[in-house]
């Protein structure tokens, strides 16, 4: 302030006639400036220079001797909140329980709790056990849902400052009070051959599907499914029959029926076992029904819900045409030597190894020789014929004939409307084999042989 003082009167000075105006302004404002200087230097007269400090700063407290905050050790990652079951089901009128899961991963001895944040009307939480309780309202589901799904907010957080939440939201999920659709009855053939298609029919009582406005939604599926640890399983034989313009599948039963009723349903299904081998005798074949209401609720058995109603059929082995080994070319045989010719008869598809019971596919007959092929008839050198039973699908038969240089007889009248070419001193030697079928015996195929033998004249 000093030097302000004296520059300024070293400006004033030289000029005299001036002095006197600039002398008593410099004094004025020399006091003035001195008055604002001291103000800006200090802040205010009233202002704390502690104001805004922290608490240590206040106390005198050194920032390095600061007490450390109490911090919560608790990781977020190590809370876990889940409930028991996992996907909860709840039924419309049905009182049903779940279980909430709370827990710290390696901090037992840390509390905490929990809190639901949107408790169902008409629900109880019990915080000791963690059981919620509920029992929905009918008509909680509306429209035509089956199920409506409703997601539970729950909060869990430690006690010990400072506090630690997760939120979680699960899905529960309340069903239509509604009753299971009932397979009421399948009607099945008593048995089914290899290579026919037979019909089934299913009835199926539907309660939901009685509401005339939904003709078409309200009706129920019927689903055709897989038996477990089946060895036979019959499900990719049997298939729901196509729907025409005049019947359609499902369908109701005739309203003249005394069996009607509009909550029943008939199924036309098929079991197709057309160009298949399917057993060498007689299995039972299995498949499972599932019936399911426009809810999407499945039918039950034995109080199991979806579990399947499991039909069986009898499928038997359809009987082949017997099959021989003796060969279609003409066999030559010496004149006066005796010759002994062996051949098979037997049932084709029995005597493929890789069939599981090969006895089942036939039971054959004796062979009946209808001509020349018996000691009884004029045969030149009497041949002979003879076969013997070696299992119940096969016989075993021998030729036996040393002929001489008589001619042979005509052709029999039996035989006369066959296509073969009887040459000189060639004899035609006709049998027949009835294969059966042993667990349908209107099921046999007859097979009819006629064979030529020529004898070669000696010279």
């Amino acid at each position: 302030m000093k030097l302000y003082r004296r520059y300024l009167l070293d400006l004033v000075i030289p000029h005299s006639n001036v002095f006197s105006w600039a002398r008593t302004f410099g004094v004025k404002s020399l006091s003035l400036f001195a008055v604002l200087s001291l103000f800006a230097c200090s802040g205010g007269t009233q202002q704390n220079p502690l104001v805004g400090q922290p608490e240590n700063v206040k106390q005198g407290v050194p920032p390095e001797s600061k007490p450390k905050e109490d911090r919560n050790p608790v990781p977020r990652e190590a809370m876990r909140l889940e409930i028991e079951p996992e996907l909860p089901s709840f039924v419309e009128g049905q009182e049903s329980q779940l279980t909430i899961k709370a827990d710290i991963l390696g901090f037992l001895d840390q509390d905490f709790v929990v809190e639901i944040k949107n408790l169902p009307e008409g629900a109880t939480y019990d915080a000791n056990t963690g059981q919620l309780t509920w029992k929905p309202k009918l008509d909680t589901v509306i429209g035509d849902n089956y199920m409506e799904i409703y997601s539970l907010t729950v909060q869990m957080s430690t006690v010990k400052r400072p506090v630690l939440s997760i939120i979680r939201q699960f899905p529960l999920y309340v069903q239509r009070d509604s009753p299971r659709p009932e397979i009421l009855k399948v009607n099945i053939p008593s048995e089914v051959v290899e290579g026919q298609q037979e019909k089934i029919s299913v009835i199926v009582k539907d309660l939901d599907s009685a509401d005339d406005n939904l003709a078409v939604f309200g009706q129920p599926h019927l689903t055709i499914v897989q038996i477990k640890n089946s060895s036979h399983d019959g499900s990719s034989l049997v298939s729901l029959s196509r729907p025409t313009w005049n019947d359609t599948n499902p369908h109701r039963m005739d309203k003249d029926d005394p069996d009607y009723d509009k909550n029943l349903w008939v199924f036309d299904l098929v079991i197709d076992t057309r160009n298949k081998e399917l057993t060498s005798s007689r299995d039972i074949f299995n498949f499972g029904l599932i019936a399911t209401s426009r809810f999407g609720l499945a039918s039950a058995e034995a109080g199991v819900p979806s579990d399947p109603r499991v039909v069986n059929i009898p499928i038997i082995s359809k009987v082949p045409k017997a099959i021989t080994t003796w060969p279609d070319e003409v066999i030559k045989i010496n004149e006066g030597e005796k010759s002994i010719f062996s051949f098979d008869v037997y049932s084709p598809m029995a005597a493929l190894s890789f069939r599981g019971q090969p006895e089942g596919d036939g039971y054959l007959d004796p062979i009946e020789i209808k001509e020349n092929c018996n000691p009884n008839l004029d045969l030149a050198g009497k041949a002979e014929c003879k076969c013997i039973k070696a299992k119940s699908w096969r016989y075993q038969c021998t030729f036996t004939w040393t002929p001489d240089s008589t001619m042979p007889p005509p052709l029999p009248s039996s035989l006369q409307n066959l296509t073969i070419s009887v040459s000189e001193n060639t004899y035609p030697i006709a049998f027949r084999a009835i294969n059966r079928n042993p667990y349908r015996t209107t099921d046999m195929e007859v097979s009819e042989f006629v064979k030529l033998i020529q004898f070669v004249k000696s010279n």
